[in-house]
């Protein structure tokens, strides 16, 4: 049962340092201040993915090792939440729509949408009445 955990663990954070590579990849034009604080959540990641790859069971992680993931997890989370924020508040709904936008009317279609509540309308971009 140990041995199947920790397989299972090894599987899962191997997933999330690779969605991490790609979320790096993916917020290129970010503040850099952003950047890092993702680069840094994922070499956490990859520092839990070593100490879990060398250990031949879960009995055989030290208390200070499991204390330390927990720590390095939560930071990660908390690094999700700061660019997901950053992503809500900062960035133009066109930036985070990117190429799924249909391609002519789309501001039609995201007038639409703002209208009907289900996107907040980005900030500076409302329409002045004359």
């Amino acid at each position: 049962m140990g041995s199947q955990a920790l397989a299972t663990a090894r599987t899962l954070l191997q997933h999330e340092q690779d969605a991490w590579q790609s979320l790096i990849a993916s917020i290129q034009g970010l503040p850099t201040s952003m950047q890092e604080q993702v680069q840094q959540g994922c070499q956490h990641l990859g520092e839990l993915q070593a100490a879990f790859s060398s250990a031949p069971s879960f009995q055989e992680l030290p208390e200070e090792l499991l204390s330390q993931s927990r720590e390095k997890l939560a930071k990660a989370q908390e690094c999700l939440d700061d660019l997901l924020e950053y992503v809500i508040k900062k960035m133009p709904l066109t930036w985070v729509v990117g190429p799924l936008s249909p391609a002519g009317g789309s501001a039609e279609q995201e007038e639409e949408l703002v209208s009907e509540g289900k996107v907040e309308e980005p900030a500076g971009e409302g329409k002045v009445e004359p």
